[in-house]
């Protein structure tokens, strides 16, 4: 039996054992000798990522992996031999790597598609020494960056890809000096940059549309602005810079020199509340700030002054919750705070304060520290320490059942140093050093992003069936763990209900669900709840279910099908002829119906499967009978046992055996044939009914004729013992023919039959011969209109 863990956390955190999680591995030990390969300044372009590493023969080169050992290869020997190159500045300008690298002409600007004739030198910006390219951003089919040359200094530069189309485009500084531009940022159509100047500090400045540069604002003539923070919201650059008049605070550019102004004084006065950590999520930037009162909290803002708040105090009171190291993942940020009593631990944000709460107490009894947060799937991916594992890899889908450790590269509360997560497609890359003889390698986390989906629910019946017990086999597209409780189901019952459930399975993949203790009648179906706030069904790296179909329907049938025998009973020659003239399935199709019988002095025994709707039956013995058919449906589910009189009665007379005596009860309609030797001797002896006996003897239409004449009612008797205070009333009954007249009389005479009726009260002993059978004689002599005869018994 699989059973749920007691903790959502420890359910999922717990599961990471040995050197590394499902999906964690080393990528490759690029240097096997036991040294270090160092991997660093990862960068990724579509499922490839490029990054330097030293196999430790041809020194710090330029490297790329698709996350398996044969597709992990050093690109080109850029400096030959075993000198380094060191590429740095890593940057993706549409699907081709830009990047820094040493040399035969020093540090130049370099670029690649990945393969070692096309990683190739831009151009040699400084013939005489290194450029340096650094701080690459694209503006209008150019990628700018900062280089160094000989005779202008350290200024803006722009290149193509080509190195006729590799230029200078600022001399901010002139001469040898340098401007040192940082932080290139582009918004809108305009490209922003810090720059150096030879009277004004550090200062902001902009190239338009044309190419050309030019100073935007000088927000402190006193001193450096200390401009930082360099952030595009659509056409607006928002950054962090101080004025001797408001501090450090958040300002804002438009594009024209007036447009560069404070954005907002969040801290009142020459303090400054000093904005960090700027980070773009959707239509807003999220930053930390200090508004003097509340210490560092989170901040959000839509590029206006009355957009620009707090969004939560998160540490209560004056003290900081710093908020840093923010990501967004699926429009959602993500970060890390400290709150007095929790340590900093990783929290989330939708920009609204009811909408800002931490994740999860990774580490309740210290800070986890979450570090490197990158968005990763549908969450982020993070290092954190939760107290046990050291710091090692974490993953977050944002809820705290969905946030757990996936790797534990150094056992115990060892650091792997993991550092640089770098997500490239489905495949999380970065660096790490497991302790052991591989050193600082190249490890990656494959981590599987689709959700499984319940693929198939096939119960082992689908009905009708009166089962209390079905088993359902419930198929998922991959493993899946959690599948183990009663909340993980929705049941779609109609009429019926259960008691308990049990799961099984022997590869997690097919599971059967045995649901018991069913009762009531209707239908019951099931599917897999998908709902995370109910069920945690999960596959092996926490990927929640996501779909599920629904099986078909179980039709549980509990009522039993009902046949009556209304048609009377008819003695045919020496059989008696039952007829089932009404049966009802109540649900499930009647597989079958059988004859039941008793005399008056035996008990109920089974005559026979009825066939056609219609089953003769030959008497053991001459008396009353009583008959009662059972049907019994597809399901098993059957009528009860006869009991009773039963739906039909007929008094037997096997031919030549005597008088058939009967025992009336009161409010009886005794019935048997009218023959030859069907004598009847009713007997009140045993009973004294008060309520009319009827007496009714019966011509079965399919005896007519010959039978019926004169000469063989004539025999007939009917013969009365007993004392009976009440009224018999005895009919003679003669089936109707539908066309012709029986004897020869008119057939109007006989089609609704004809009947002779006798009343009398019954005296003890009296014998009553029919010799009044005259009268039927008479008609069969052609008397159109017979009167009737009344006997009085003395």
């Amino acid at each position: 039996m699989i059973r749920r863990a007691a903790g959502a956390l420890c359910a999922t955190a717990c599961l990471v054992s040995g050197a590394a999680a499902q999906g964690v591995k080393i990528v490759k030990d690029i240097r096997p000798s036991g040294g270090n390969s160092n991997p660093s300044n990862l960068l990724a372009i579509d499922d490839t990522v490029f990054f330097a590493a030293n196999d430790g023969s041809s020194g710090t080169e330029l490297w790329k992996s698709d996350g398996t050992e044969e597709g992990t290869v050093r690109v080109r020997n850029i400096n030959g031999g075993s000198s380094s190159s060191d590429p740095e500045e890593l940057y993706d300008w549409d699907g081709t790597l830009y990047f820094s690298a040493t040399g035969n002409g020093g540090r130049e600007l370099w670029k690649s598609d990945g393969t070692e004739p096309g990683t190739t030198l831009v151009k040699d910006i400084n013939p005489s020494g290194p450029s340096s390219p650094a701080g690459f951003a694209e503006h209008r089919d150019r990628l700018y960056f900062a280089a160094t040359t000989a005779n202008h200094g350290r200024e803006v530069w722009f290149t193509d890809g080509t190195s006729g189309g590799t230029n200078r485009a600022t001399d901010i500084v002139s001469g040898i000096f340098n401007s040192n531009p940082e932080q290139l940022t582009t918004a809108g159509d305009i490209l922003y940059f810090t720059s150096l100047t030879t009277t004004l500090g550090r200062e902001l400045f902009k190239i338009n549309s044309a190419g050309v540069p030019s100073l935007l604002a000088d927000i402190n003539p006193i001193e450096d602005s200390r401009i930082d923070n360099l952030t595009a919201l659509d056409s607006i650059l928002l950054f962090s810079a101080k004025s001797f008049t408001v501090g450090n605070e958040i300002w804002k550019a438009t594009g024209p020199v007036d447009g560069t102004v404070g954005l907002k004084d969040i801290n009142s006065g020459e303090a400054g509340s000093g904005p960090q950590n700027f980070l773009r999520v959707g239509n807003f930037v999220f930053f930390s700030a200090d508004d003097g009162e509340r210490g560092i909290e989170l901040y959000i803002t839509d590029g206006t002054a009355n957009g620009t708040n707090r969004v939560k105090n998160i540490n209560p009171g004056s003290s900081d919750s710093e908020p840093m190291h923010l990501a967004e993942s699926q429009g959602i940020l993500y970060f890390s705070a400290k709150v007095s009593g929790e340590g900093r631990e990783l929290w989330r944000s939708d920009g609204s304060e009811a909408g800002t709460w931490m994740v999860a107490d990774i580490n309740p009894n210290g800070n986890s520290d979450p570090e490197e947060i990158v968005a990763f799937g549908s969450g982020v991916a993070f290092t954190a320490d939760d107290g046990e594992h050291g710091r090692e890899l974490w993953y977050s889908d944002g809820t705290e059942e969905g946030t757990r450790r996936i790797s534990d590269i150094v056992p115990g509360s060892g650091e792997a140093d993991i550092a640089e997560l770098t997500p490239a497609g489905e495949i999380l890359f970065f660096s790490a050093d497991d302790g052991g003889d591989e050193g600082r390698e190249l490890w990656s986390y494959e981590q599987d992003l689709d959700p499984p989906d319940c693929i198939a629910i096939v119960p082992n019946t689908v009905g009708p069936t009166n089962a209390n017990t079905i088993v359902f086999t419930v198929e998922f597209d991959e493993p899946v763990s959690n599948f183990d409780d009663e909340d993980d189901l929705v049941f779609l019952h109609s009429g019926t209900n259960h008691s308990t459930v049990e799961f099984d399975t022997d590869d997690d993949i097919v599971w059967t669900v045995t649901v018991g203790g069913i009762t009531g009648a209707g239908s019951l179906g099931l599917r897999v709840q998908t709902d995370p706030e109910i069920a945690d069904v999960e596959d092996s790296t926490g990927n929640p279910l996501a779909t599920s179909v629904t099986s078909a329907e179980v039709f549980i049938d509990r009522l039993a099908p009902s046949s009556v025998c209304s048609s009377p009973a008819q003695q045919v020659g020496g059989q008696v002829l039952v007829t089932v003239t009404q049966i009802d399935g109540t649900g499930s199709a009647v597989l079958s119906v059988s004859l039941w019988g008793r005399r008056d002095d035996g008990d109920w025994a089974f005559i026979g499967d009825i066939s056609g709707f219609q089953l003769a039956y030959t008497p053991p013995a001459s008396g009353r009978y009583h008959f009662q058919t059972v049907a019994v449906d597809s399901v098993a589910n059957s009528e009860p046992a006869p009991s009773g009189q039963g739906d039909t009665t007929l008094v037997y007379n096997q031919v030549a055996n005597g008088p058939v005596t009967v025992t009336p009860l009161a409010g009886e309609s005794i019935r048997f044939p009218m023959s030859s030797q069907s004598n009847v001797l009713l007997d009140f002896s045993a009973a004294t009914p008060t309520s009319p006996v009827t007496v009714q003897r019966h011509v079965p239409e399919a005896n007519v004729p010959p039978v019926l004449n004169a000469a063989s009612l004539i025999d007939e008797s009917l013969s009365i013992a007993g004392t009976f205070g009440g009224t018999v009333s005895m009919d003679w009954t003669y089936a109707p023919v539908s066309d012709d007249s029986i004897g020869g009389l008119p057939n109007t005479v006989y089609a609704s039959g004809a009947t002779l009726r006798l009343f009398a009260p019954m005296v003890n002993g009296t014998t009553l011969s029919v010799d009044g059978i005259d009268a039927f004689s008479d008609w069969f002599a052609g008397i159109d209109t017979p009167q009737p005869e009344y006997w009085a018994l003395d």
